[in-house]
């Protein structure tokens, strides 16, 4: 297995137990915001030991285009999109709701055919249509068992 593969199974893996985990404290009673920053601030830990485990530097660049960047992603990359992901999750439940995991890269090939010149050869085009299919199933089977 390539190192690629290998982090998309490990992301996948550590994305669903994520979900799992966020239905448990749900279940639980724990509030919501605190519940989220814990795990978003466990996760920028593991994220700064394997960067220091790998020798990379904390020196952040003085550019200005840099910090916006920053700045939108902290906020609405991570905290308003885990918020609006977390409440469809309470909706739908982690599995139905995981169907967006699969639709975001979706997305993002879509953005790049549109906005950076990407074209998309049949390998592409049946991957993007093995992952719909792969949806419609899964919502399928979710609203048969309710």
């Amino acid at each position: 297995m390539g190192a690629g593969a290998a982090f998309t199974l490990a992301a996948v893996c550590l994305s669903s137990c994520g979900s799992l985990t966020a239905t448990r404290n749900r279940v639980r009673g724990l509030p919501f915001w605190p519940s989220l920053g814990f795990g978003m601030g466990y996760g920028a830990l593991a994220t700064s030991l394997v960067a220091l485990f790998m020798g990379h530097s904390f020196m952040p660049p003085a550019v200005l285009s840099w910090w916006v960047s920053l700045v939108y992603l902290a906020l609405v990359g991570t905290v308003v999109s885990f918020a609006c992901y977390l409440t469809i999750q309470e909706r739908l439940g982690p599995g139905p709701s995981g169907t967006i995991g699969v639709m975001t890269p979706l997305l993002a090939l879509g953005m790049s055919v549109l906005l950076e010149s990407y074209r998309p050869d049949s390998l592409t085009g049946a991957g993007v249509l093995l992952a719909v299919a792969g949806n419609v199933l899964m919502l399928r089977r979710a609203k048969a068992a309710t």
